[in-house]
């Protein structure tokens, strides 16, 4: 049965003020930030990669020229260079198409460990270096090979001697910096050194605050070490989105900030280089997680991402992801109504937070997953992830409603964790009472944190911070523990494990990431949370 008009006011007056806090925090996530104009437009060069949104290299897919056309015309006002890192897969025609557009071309092939797979490179290339002298203004054989142990030096060597004798233009090998150092009798076989710096990427990551410091006095340590040579810094740049690492933390202000302080310094230090890159590479996050593919000036939909001018919003999104908020939270408040909710004022009150709360998190864990998975096993898992947190978070805000009430409700109940492993462990068809799914529930949520802690000690490169995505049971379970006793009244061993395992993992992410990392300390914060209940109920044994 519904509550009165009297409690749909109540309820409605709650969730404005509730709401209104929830959408000033997403006008804070979408203000803008002056940052000025960027000197030195357009830049001097940029990686040019003309993946869509659904495509990748992997698909081994012939890209068609009037794709390649029309992003060549959407880098125009950019960029007056692209640089390439393939002469095939319909790359081939980037140097034809780039000279209509009044774009020069680093025309680059992809080496490794295949001499097979080289050789058409190295021909393709050669082919078109030869066909577009007044386009191709310089050559890159290979893209740190040396950092993928796919060649060796002197094998590297044999194809630079190659293509250096059957092209005019100036050649070059291009890879971190580092291996340069490592490997300078490469020098003797190029025309110019080649280097990528990237302060983010750096094995001691580099804070945007310093990172044109670190640029400055890498190059100029490169530049030492081979006297008289030219220097091409081949890639730099900054991602937009992401996972920090240590106090180097992704962001689109963070991006502009960078790109500015960048080219004021290229002006000032008359080096040249290219940027990293044109456009965000989706397919780049199956490799290096979501920071892979959002390099680029353009988004995947070769929209401007607004890191070049003057004023930078870090969240573009905000307002539909206010209203995915709001939306959220209305169809729960109106969910508690119809049911029968609270029959004061002030619990209305709290009601109506809770399911704003439950839906900023919601909407947030949305965000994730979007921004954060390329392929359709990691949309399937993740969508089947806010699926159950929906779900999770239904069933708490409904004990919420209950308490108010004073009504009983499953979810209050305390289901031991070995009991729950013996009923999932029986053959199917499984029977559970609602208080028996609910604990299901809290179970396979634990497995998966779990799982995600332990994947980012073993792999913490390139995964991900999925804070978002246990917000909900975090906070809703540590709250529950903490208010509804008898949901703590029963436990064992297993429970006591659980809880050493959240703390150990927690612990000993924020010791690998270091005390920089404010992504790395909230989601430990939220592991700690989820210790909490399974703490309490080893203690009440």
């Amino acid at each position: 049965m519904g509550g009165g008009w009297r409690q749909l006011w109540a309820a409605g007056a709650g969730l404005l003020c509730w709401l209104g806090l929830a959408g000033a925090w997403w006008a804070w996530t979408g203000a803008a930030r002056h940052l000025g104009d960027s000197p030195g437009m357009p830049v001097a060069c940029v990686s040019f990669a003309p993946y869509g949104a659904g495509q990748s290299p992997f698909q081994r897919l012939d890209l068609p020229p009037e794709q390649i056309d029309a992003d060549l015309a959407a880098l125009r006002a950019v960029s007056r260079c692209v640089r390439t890192y393939s002469s095939r897969s319909g790359l081939e025609a980037t140097a034809a198409l780039a000279g209509r557009h009044g774009i020069a071309v680093a025309l680059g092939a992809w080496i490794g460990s295949n001499d097979k797979d080289n050789r058409l490179e190295i021909e393709a290339l050669i082919a078109a270096a030869n066909a577009h002298p007044e386009t191709v203004t310089r050559v890159i054989v290979g893209n740190e090979v040396l950092l993928r142990v796919e060649l060796r030096a002197d094998q590297l060597a044999n194809y630079l001697d190659e293509v250096r004798a059957r092209v005019k233009q100036p050649v070059t090998y291009a890879d971190v910096w580092e291996f340069w150092l490592r490997n300078p009798q490469l020098a003797d076989h190029v025309d110019f050194i080649t280097v990528h710096i990237l302060p983010f990427w750096e094995d001691e990551p580099v804070a945007v605050d310093v990172a044109i410091e670190h640029v400055l006095a890498t190059y100029r340590q490169v530049r030492a070490a081979f006297a008289g040579r030219e220097i091409f810094i081949g890639e730099t740049g900054w991602p937009s989105a992401g996972r920090a690492r240590e106090g180097a933390r992704p962001g689109r202000i963070e991006q502009g900030r960078y790109v500015r302080e960048f080219l004021a310094a290229a002006s000032r230090e008359g080096f040249d280089y290219s940027l990293i890159e044109a456009f965000d590479q989706r397919w780049k996050r199956q490799l290096e997680g979501t920071v892979g593919g959002a390099w680029g000036l353009l988004d995947a939909w070769r929209r401007p991402k607004g890191t070049l001018l003057p004023d930078v919003v870090g969240n573009p999104s905000w307002r539909w992801h206010a209203g995915l908020t709001a939306a959220l939270a209305l169809l729960a408040t109106l969910v508690a109504w119809r049911r029968g909710g609270p029959p004061t004022a002030g619990g209305w009150f709290w009601q109506a937070g809770a399911a704003t709360a439950v839906a900023l998190a919601l909407t947030l864990q949305a965000r994730h997953v979007a921004e954060s998975f390329h392929t359709p096993l990691g949309w399937l898992a993740n969508l089947a992830g806010l699926a159950a947190m929906a779900l999770l978070a239904a069933a708490l805000l409904d004990l919420l409603r209950a308490r108010f009430r004073g009504e009983a409700h499953p979810a209050a109940s305390a289901v031991p964790v070995a009991e729950t492993l013996a009923w999932l462990t029986r053959p199917p068809p499984w029977r559970l009472s609602a208080a028996q799914g609910f604990a299901a529930l809290h179970v396979a949520i634990d497995g998966a944190a779990l799982t995600t802690a332990a994947g980012l000690l073993s792999d913490p490169r390139y995964r991900d911070f999925p804070t978002a995505l246990f917000l909900v049971p975090a906070f809703g379970l540590a709250l529950r523990t903490l208010f509804v006793r008898e949901a703590s009244a029963a436990g064992g061993r297993e429970e006591g494990l659980l809880a050493l395992l959240y703390l150990g993992l927690a612990l000993a992410i924020v010791l690998n990431e270091g005390p920089l990392n404010r992504q790395s300390a909230g989601f430990a914060l939220v592991l700690l949370l989820m210790a909490l209940p399974r703490a309490r109920a080893a203690r009440a044994t």
